[in-house]
């Protein structure tokens, strides 16, 4: 079964979102020797999951 393609990059974003939450949690110290670089990737995190959820939305207005 093909996967429709507007699918693939819904779930494409939200994996590189869950990759960088998981990177900032899977790394001992929190941030605690370089807090900017948490702060950024957790940031990267949250815009990806939002592009997911806007375009998420879009497709279920299309329908």
């Amino acid at each position: 079964m093909e996967k429709d393609p507007a699918l693939t990059e819904l779930i494409n974003l939200q994996r590189a979102a869950q990759w960088r939450l998981d990177f900032v949690a899977a790394e001992n110290s929190m941030g605690f020797h370089a807090p900017q670089e948490m702060a950024r990737i957790l940031a990267e995190s949250i815009d990806l999951s939002r592009q997911a959820e806007i375009k998420a939305a879009g497709l279920k207005g299309a329908k």
